[in-house]
């Protein structure tokens, strides 16, 4: 599945020739987008960053009442539903019995018996910081993933020894770049303050 894009060439091209007075070749950057914002999916352990409807599920021991969402920005809880059969047609958890923090992507329950078991809670929410690039340049919220985004781009296309190596043309069309991206420090220090406690 393709990440959601966390920068636009565009942006990128802009950043590079106030950095360095050259222009930029848009190929390599189309190529190191795609890269750079699934290592930082990867980084923030979430199942991807798109808002979308998102359905997850929990395995259950006896006792445990808190469990936290995958994903980062969470917009609302559907339904939640509790089935040691898995039969997910059982009439879903009174809002009443548990707390979501939106902040944190957590859920606690509060004097509600969940069935224990394997893959046992079923939540179905929406969630993800946007639905596409373009609305991700309009939320101040998440600037700094964009930013860290950014500087690691440009890190990649500029020093990356492998770059060209991953990048020939075949034929046809480029090849797209699979060298691994490993994140800079400067990039994971921006993402840690989005990183989600998973307690799952």
């Amino acid at each position: 599945s393709m990440a959601l894009l966390l920068t636009t060439p565009d942006r990128l091209a802009a950043l590079w020739s106030g950095l360095s007075g050259q222009s930029m070749r848009v190929d390599q950057i189309n190529q190191v987008i795609p890269a750079v914002s699934r290592a930082i999916e990867k980084y923030l352990e979430v199942d991807g960053l798109e808002l979308k409807a998102r359905t997850e599920y929990f395995n259950v021991i006896t006792g445990q009442n808190y469990f936290a969402l995958r994903t980062i920005g969470i917009v609302e809880i559907t339904s939640i539903r509790s089935s040691q059969l898995r039969d997910w047609t059982v009439d879903p958890v009174d809002d009443s019995y548990y707390t979501f923090d939106p902040a944190r992507g957590t859920l606690e329950f509060d004097g509600y018996w969940l069935e224990t078991g394997p893959r046992t809670l079923q939540v179905i929410y929406e969630g993800g910081i946007a639905e596409d690039v373009e609305e991700l340049v309009t939320l101040p919220e998440y600037a700094d993933i964009m930013l860290a985004a950014e500087q690691q781009v440009l890190f990649t296309v500029t020093r990356s020894p492998h770059f060209g190596a991953t990048s020939l043309s075949t034929g046809g069309g480029s090849r797209s770049f699979e060298a691994p991206v490993t994140l800079l420090k400067d990039v994971t220090d921006k993402l840690d303050k989005y990183k989600r406690p998973f307690a799952s």
